[in-house]
C-alpha cells in the first residue's frame, strides 16, 4: 500500500517563504503582511476551534500555521540589513570572502567609509588587487577578511566592488584548512588533461578555479551546469560514508550521529555553503537529530523543515536563484521521481525507467523557474542529464577520495584522479556535444506568464500519472497556451516591424545593432550569443548583411560572428591580433570580402554613408581601439547614428572634438562609468541605446545614465525593453525583456 506524501508543513513553510520573496521582490511592507497573515491565523484558529469537523478543524490549523511561519519569516527578513541606498563611489571597505572560487566571488561588506556603513549584505567582489597581484579566494579560503580601497557600486541592490590594496585582516583556521586541502588537489590534478581535468575539482570539491568560461557555457546550454560545482548529493554521500564506516566500526548511535555531523561540517567548510550544500547539509542534519531521537521523519517534512530553518537563519535565501532551484529539484526527486518511474516501467525496463526517471522529475519542477530566467523549454537537457548521470556519482566519490588521499601521499591522490578522470571528461563531452549540435527549445510564454503555464502544465501532468483523463487535457490547454503567447505575437511583431531603420537587439550582455537604409542592411558587432541574435534577425527578417562592422574583437562584440558565415558580404574591422585574424579569415573562407579601417575611412553601402571616426593611426587592438562610427544617408549631411564601441573616457575625450551631432546614439561600453559626459553633450541625442544584459559590472552605470539625461537624451536599455526599433518615422518599438 502507497504511502502518501506528508504536506502538512510543506503548505505553510512554502506560504511564508512566499510571503518572505514579496517583501523582497514587491513594494509591500513588511509590516503590512505581518498584520495579514497575524489576522489570517488567529481567524483559521478560532474556526478550527469551533469546527466540530476533523477534516475541516485540520484544513484550518494548516492555514494558521501557515500564516504564522509567513509572519515569523517576514519579521526575520526584516531584520536583515537593507540593500545599500546611499551614494557609493570609492572608499576603503572591510571585505569578508564567502566563497573559496575564483572571481567574481560572493562576499559581505562588513564596513565601509562610504554608502551604508553597516553590514549590507550579500556582495560580490568583483576584483581585488594585493601586494602580491591578483586575490585568489581560493588560496585564502571563506571566512577570510580582507580589507582594501575599492570601487563600488550597485547591482541588482547588492554591492559590487573593485578593489586595490587588498590585504588580509583576518583569516580564520577553517579559512586556511579548506584553502590548503583545495589548493593540495588542484596539484594532484594538474596532469590531468582537457575538459575532464577542469571540471574534477569543481565536481568533487566545488572549486571551479579551472573550469573557463567556454566550458561554463557549454555545461549551461546542456543544462548541465549544476555539475560544475558541489550539489546537495555530495552532502548526502559524505554523511552515509562517514555513519556507514562509524556503523561497521561497531560505534553507538550517538557516535555514528557525531561522526557524521563533523564529516558533513567539514565537508561544508571545504566546499563553502553553496545554496544547494546549505539546503542538503540542513536536511541531513535534521535527519541524524531525528535519528538520535529515534523519530526518523518522511522526505517531504524534512525537506520543509531544512528550508523553514534555512529561510530564518539566512533570508536572503528566499531570492537566491541557486537556493530555489536545489530545493524544487529535491522535490520533484521525492515525490515525482516514483510515480514517473513506476509508469514508464510499462513500457522498458525498471531499472532504465529509473534512471530517466531522476532527471525527468528535477526538471519538471525547476521547469517554472528556469523559464523565468531563460524562457524556452529545453528538452534535449533531459537527455544531457540522463547519459551524464551514471558518471556523474563517480566522479564525486572517487575524486573526494583523491582529494582526501592528496593531502597525505600525493602520488596516490593523483593516481585516484586519473581513475575519475574518464567519468568526467565523458561530462565535458557531453557539454561539447550539446554545444555542437545546437540549442533546441521549444517555444514558450516567457515571464511569470510562461512559468505559471508551466506549473499548470506539470500538474496536469501529476494528474496523469494518478490515472485521471482530466490531466491530458490540462497538460495540452497549457500548451497551447504557452505556444500561443509566442507565436501571435511573433506573427504580430514582424507585422509592425515592417519598417524599422535601426535595431539594437537584445543579445543580453553584448552589442548588436541592425541599420537598413534603402535596400542596404548592415550590423555592428554581433554580441557572443548566437541565439540571441538569429532571434533578432528573425524577428526583423533581415537573411543576408551587405556589411558587417566589428567594433572590436571582445566575444561580446565578435562571438557570434562565426555563425553569419555565408550571409556577409563585407566585413570591415578595426586593429587585430594574431587570434582575432582567425575570425576574419573564417568569415573571408565563407565568401565574405574584408577591410580593415581607421579614422578619415568612409564606408559606402547603397545609399548610407559610414564614417569611421576612430581608432587613430597604429594604436594597439583592444577596446581603446574600437570603432566609432558615424551613419548618415546620401545627400543628407545630418548624422543619424554614432556608435562607439566600448571607447572608455580617455579616448572620448581625445574623440569629442570631431563628433557629430546625431539623433542616436548607441552608449559606449554598455553604458560603464569610464565615460566621458562632454561626448554625450556634444552629440545631443534625443535617444541612446544601451546594450546592456545582466553583468557582475554594474552596467548600466549611475554615472553614464546621469551622463545620457544630463545631455537632454533617454536611455533605451535592451535589459529593461528587450529588443528595441527606431522606425522610419521616428517612433519606437519595444520588444520586450527576454
Amino acid at each position: 500500500m502507497k504511502t502518501p506524501a506528508d504536506f502538512r508543513l510543506a503548505i505553510p513553510v512554502a506560504t511564508g517563504w512566499l510571503a518572505l520573496a514579496l517583501v523582497e521582490f514587491t513594494a509591500l511592507e513588511a509590516g503590512a503582511i505581518v498584520v495579514v497573515t497575524g489576522s489570517g491565523m488567529l481567524m483559521a484558529l478560532v474556526t478550527a476551534v469551533l469546527l466540530r469537523r476533523k477534516a475541516s478543524a485540520g484544513l484550518f490549523a494548516v492555514i494558521a500555521v501557515a500564516c504564522a511561519i509567513a509572519a515569523l519569516l517576514v519579521v526575520r527578513g526584516a531584520q536583515e540589513p537593507a540593500a545599500v541606498d546611499a551614494e557609493t563611489g570609492r572608499c576603503d571597505a572591510l571585505v569578508r570572502l564567502d566563497s573559496g572560487n575564483a572571481l567574481p566571488a560572493a562576499a559581505t561588506v562588513l564596513s565601509a567609509d562610504c554608502g551604508d556603513a553597516r553590514d549590507s549584505g550579500p556582495a560580490i567582489l568583483f576584483d581585488a588587487v594585493g601586494e602580491h597581484g591578483t586575490v585568489h579566494p581560493g588560496e585564502l579560503g571563506f571566512g577570510t577578511v580582507l580589507s582594501a580601497h575599492c570601487d563600488t557600486w550597485l547591482f541588482l541592490d547588492n554591492w559590487v566592488l573593485d578593489c586595490k590594496d587588498a590585504r588580509v585582516v583576518d583569516r580564520p583556521l577553517f579559512a586556511q584548512w579548506s584553502a590548503e586541502w583545495r589548493a593540495s588537489f588542484q596539484l594532484a590534478n594538474e596532469p590531468l588533461p582537457g575538459d575532464g581535468g577542469a571540471l574534477l575539482a569543481g565536481l568533487a570539491i566545488g572549486d571551479t578555479s579551472r573550469v573557463d568560461d567556454t566550458l561554463q557555457d557549454a555545461m549551461l546550454e546542456a543544462g548541465l551546469s549544476h555539475l560544475t560545482a558541489v550539489s546537495g548529493a555530495n552532502c548526502a554521500i559524505v554523511t552515509a560514508a562517514a555513519f556507514g564506516v562509524s556503523t561497521v566500526l561497531g560505534a553507538r548511535r550517538w557516535v555514528r550521529i557525531s561522526v557524521a555531523l563533523v564529516a558533513l561540517a567539514a565537508f561544508v567548510i571545504l566546499v563553502t555553503p553553496e545554496p544547494s550544500v546549505v539546503r542538503a547539509s540542513l536536511m541531513a542534519i535534521i535527519a541524524l537529530l531525528g535519528f538520535l531521537r529515534g523519530q526518523p521523519r518522511g522526505a517531504v517534512p524534512l525537506l520543509s523543515l531544512a528550508v523553514l530553518v534555512g529561510l530564518i537563519v539566512n533570508p536572503t535565501l528566499a531570492t537566491s536563484v541557486g537556493f530555489v532551484l536545489s530545493v524544487l529539484a529535491t522535490a520533484g526527486l521525492i515525490v515525482h521521481s516514483k510515480p514517473i518511474a513506476e509508469r514508464l516501467a510499462c513500457y522498458m525496463p525498471a531499472p532504465l525507467a529509473f534512471a530517466i526517471s531522476v532527471p525527468v522529475a528535477a526538471q519538471l519542477w525547476v521547469l517554472p523557474v528556469l523559464i523565468m530566467l531563460d524562457n524556452g523549454v529545453q528538452p534535449l537537457s533531459v537527455l544531457w542529464n540522463l547519459a551524464a548521470a551514471p558518471a556523474a556519482p563517480i566522479v564525486t566519490v572517487v575524486g573526494l577520495i583523491a582529494c582526501i588521499a592528496s593531502q597525505f601521499v600525493p602520488v596516490v591522490g593523483t593516481l585516484v584522479a586519473w581513475l575519475a578522470w574518464p567519468a568526467a571528461a565523458w561530462i565535458a563531452s557531453l557539454a561539447r556535444l550539446s554545444e555542437a549540435v545546437g540549442p533546441w527549445r521549444i517555444p514558450w510564454a516567457d515571464g511569470l506568464a510562461g512559468a505559471l503555464l508551466a506549473a499548470v502544465g506539470i500538474a496536469g501532468i501529476a494528474m496523469l500519472l494518478r490515472g485521471r483523463r482530466l490531466g491530458v487535457a490540462v497538460v495540452a490547454l497549457a500548451a497551447l497556451l504557452a505556444t500561443s503567447l509566442v507565436s501571435v505575437p511573433e506573427t504580430i511583431r514582424r507585422a509592425v516591424l515592417a519598417d524599422w531603420r535601426v535595431v539594437q537587439c537584445d543579445v543580453q550582455q553584448g552589442h548588436a545593432t541592425l541599420v537598413r537604409v534603402g535596400g542596404a542592411t548592415v550590423l555592428i558587432d554581433t554580441g557572443e550569443h548566437v541565439d540571441k541574435l538569429e532571434e533578432c534577425l528573425r524577428t526583423t527578417g533581415v537573411r543576408q548583411l551587405d556589411v558587417l562592422f566589428l567594433t572590436h574583437f571582445d566575444l561580446d562584440h565578435s562571438g557570434a560572428a562565426p555563425a553569419l558565415g555565408g550571409r556577409v558580404d563585407t566585413v570591415v574591422h578595426g586593429p587585430m591580433t594574431q587570434e582575432d585574424a582567425q575570425l576574419v579569415a573564417l568569415l573571408r573562407e565563407n565568401g565574405a570580402d574584408t577591410r580593415e579601417v581607421g579614422a578619415g575611412a568612409r564606408v559606402t553601402v547603397g545609399t548610407m554613408l559610414v564614417d569611421v571616426l576612430w581608432p587613430e593611426p597604429a594604436m594597439e587592438p583592444g577596446n581603446p581601439a574600437s570603432l566609432a562610427l558615424a551613419f548618415r544617408e546620401h545627400g543628407d549631411t545630418d548624422v543619424f547614428l554614432v556608435i562607439l564601441g566600448d571607447l572608455g573616457e580617455t579616448e572620448q575625450r581625445r574623440l569629442v572634438d570631431s563628433m557629430p551631432e546625431s539623433a542616436l546614439l548607441l552608449a559606449a561600453h554598455h553604458c560603464s562609468a569610464d565615460q566621458h559626459p562632454p561626448l554625450y553633450d556634444r552629440v545631443g541625442a534625443d535617444a541612446v541605446l544601451v546594450g546592456v544584459g545582466e553583468n557582475g559590472y554594474g552596467h548600466p552605470t549611475p554615472a553614464c545614465l546621469n551622463a545620457i539625461t544630463g545631455s537632454g537624451g533617454t536611455a533605451l536599455r535592451t535589459d529593461e525593453h528587450g529588443t528595441i526599433a527606431i522606425m522610419r518615422d521616428g517612433s519606437v518599438w519595444f520588444g520586450g525583456v527576454d
